[in-house]
């Protein structure tokens, strides 16, 4: 009495079976979980309350106990409710009855993990969604990179064309409307406006080969087909050279004030890099400055880098507009009727990083530009 007081107080079912499998003793939880009465269920084998596909599974765990392979076992398995539903039970079952070393009963609970499974099922599930979602917005992130991607490269496409074109045009026609004049009007023509004429023709030809020269420098920097020689060089004359160069086509209305702040007679950079560097700052700082601007180039070289600075007064870079002038053909807003191409710091930028060295910008509008540029010397 006490036992069954016990058993019919808890919500796990309680049973014991014979050595045929049929039910002897069921407590009440028995008709909370299946639906079937203890009467109505006494007597009758307990595989009749098993769904079938888990008959298999269910006989041979069995037999093992039936046969003394096993003295107990434990195993989720489906039953069928008085209503034809299925509910998942763990049993957990072991030998109890032995009578002369035979097994002629067995013990055990059954405990009801419908609710669980069911639980578990949903935390699968929402696992599932979340790894769904995860992979959605993985999906979705990719295909909105693709998709600015793709926007850049038309932008960038339209900027080459749109540049190409205009800077074509021009000494296109300067060389087709030189020709005519030099074929037309030749005999009639003095030395002086011929040459005139031919000087034109030559500068067109050199500004076209120009913009390719640079627009296949880029390519070459971006596919990785230039690479960094570093050698030991006198940094100091190098940029004097740079400045001389850059002079003669220059008017005296410009100046370059150049300042070496350190000893630079040897260090190791690649001068073919660092050239395009400087010449390319330096021509801009020049192009953006006003007539008589002065333009200030600091170099100063410590134990591993060199650093080098250029400011100029001139138009100076609208700030939304600062990290975008180093996209190849990008010019900013405010550049009016001053003709470029939009490569010059593209490529600075690239020869910069081929070295390993950084180039930062600073800008006022109306005030004027600072470009630092590091480069450590390399082995």
């Amino acid at each position: 009495k006490q036992y069954r007081s016990v058993v019919e107080s808890v919500k796990e079912v309680f049973f014991q079976i014979d050595a045929t499998g049929h039910w002897i003793f069921l407590n009440s939880a028995w008709t909370t979980f299946t639906g079937f009465t203890v009467e109505e269920s006494l007597g009758k084998n307990c595989l009749k309350f098993i769904d079938l596909d888990d008959h298999e599974r269910y006989q041979q765990l069995w037999q093992s106990l039936v046969n003394g392979e096993k003295d107990s076992f434990k195993h989720e398995i489906r039953y069928v409710t008085k209503t034809g539903k299925c509910r998942w039970g763990e049993v957990n079952i072991h030998s109890s009855l032995i009578i002369d070393g035979v097994v002629t009963g067995f013990s055990g609970m059954l405990q009801d993990t419908t609710e669980l499974r069911k639980s578990q099922a949903l935390e699968k599930e929402k696992i599932k969604l979340e790894a769904d979602i995860q992979e959605r917005e993985r999906r979705s992130e990719i295909i909105r990179k693709s998709l600015e991607q793709e926007k850049e490269l038309s932008e960038l496409k339209s900027r080459v064309i749109s540049t190409i074109s205009h800077e074509f045009r021009t000494p296109m026609m300067m060389i087709q409307s030189s020709t005519e004049l030099l074929a037309k009007y030749s005999e009639k023509l003095s030395y002086d406006k011929k040459l005139k004429h031919f000087q034109q023709i030559g500068w067109a030809v050199e500004h076209m080969n120009q913009l390719l020269t640079n627009v296949i420098f880029l390519d070459k920097t971006e596919s990785g087909e230039l690479n960094c020689h570093p050698e030991y060089l006198n940094l100091d004359k190098l940029c004097q050279k740079i400045i001389n160069n850059l002079q003669v086509t220059l008017t005296s209305d410009y100046k370059i004030d150049f300042s070496s702040q350190s000893n630079s007679s040897q260090v190791n950079l690649d001068e073919q890099l660092v050239g395009q560097i400087l010449t390319n700052i330096l021509s801009n700082a020049v192009k953006y400055s006003p007539q008589g601007g002065i333009i200030k180039f600091d170099v100063f070289c410590q134990p591993e880098e060199a650093i080098l600075t250029i400011r100029d007064s001139g138009i100076g870079i609208p700030a939304k507009e600062k990290q975008r002038v180093f996209e190849s053909f990008y010019r900013a807003t405010n550049v009016g009727a001053i003709k470029g191409t939009g490569l010059g710091l593209a490529i600075a930028k690239k020869c910069v990083e081929l070295h390993r060295g950084k180039i930062n910008v600073d800008s006022e509008v109306g005030v004027g530009t600072k470009f630092q540029v590091v480069l450590p010397y390399l082995d």
